[in-house]
């Protein structure tokens, strides 16, 4: 079965070396079932748009999709905030650019990609489509699979634990959600090694309590199969049943 996309607009790249971020724009589908819905992905970590179109890693009606800075993921916590602001700055010209509206938008975030999508759907409004969203950096980087060398040199160069969460904190997603919409629906991974259950389920949990109208998804799937099954179900429409 054809896998329709998006036709590319427009590509262009803000920053350079590891701290540089790739926006593609995108011509959406005219029929694509999202009624009025301006929809923003921002994709994992080392992925990029083609790697996650092949992968079926977008739905077919996406306005951007964001490329995360490599120095998203560094063992310098100034580093990774300098990536985040980057992306974040970047997104703000493209909704003037584009003239965004927050009550139609839906930001999608793919594992690590969740840092930039919740972190804007909170200070926006927008609704939030978080697909294997962890809850703290710093937890990440001291439980994920994929963190022991990152950890390691981390230490080695004199930050622990307490550095990451004090110079995370404005980003981390579970700070984040007192704002956004609702519908907002997260998507877990109940054996995902690489964004651990408990902490994609912490950031569900506090969405809820600030705004019972989100949703929670749990699937019985490792990392990948979650980041993929959870755009299905959003290209399938199930984001427009979460209204």
């Amino acid at each position: 079965m054809r896998y329709d996309c998006c036709e590319t607009l427009r590509v262009s790249r803000r920053g350079r070396g590891s701290l540089s971020c790739r926006r593609v724009e995108l011509t959406p589908s005219k029929d694509n079932g999202s009624g009025d819905e301006q929809i923003v992905c921002f994709l994992p970590w080392l992925l990029d748009y083609r790697q996650c179109r092949e992968a079926r890693l977008l739905p077919p009606n996406v306005l951007a999709a964001y490329e995360m800075p490599h120095g998203i993921v560094s063992p310098r916590p100034s580093t990774s905030i300098e990536a985040l602001q980057l992306v974040v700055g970047d997104f703000l010209e493209l909704m003037q650019e584009r003239s965004l509206d927050p009550a139609r938008l839906t930001l999608l975030g793919l594992s690590i990609g969740n840092f930039a999508a919740t972190y804007l759907a909170n200070m926006l409004g927008a609704r939030l489509w978080a697909i294997a969203p962890g809850d703290r950096g710093e937890t990440l980087i001291w439980t994920s699979s994929i963190a022991a060398g990152l950890r390691q040199r981390a230490e080695a160069s004199g930050y622990g634990f307490n550095d990451f969460g004090a110079a995370l904190a404005e980003f981390n997603p579970i700070n984040n959600l007192r704002n956004i919409r609702a519908g907002s629906t997260f998507v877990v991974g109940r054996f995902d090694k690489v964004v651990p259950y408990r902490s994609a389920m912490k950031v569900a949990a506090e969405a809820s309590t600030h705004n019972p109208a989100t949703r929670s998804i749990v699937l019985p799937l490792g990392h990948a199969g979650t980041l993929f099954a959870g755009v299905q179900l959003l290209r399938l429409g199930f984001w427009s049943r979460s209204s």
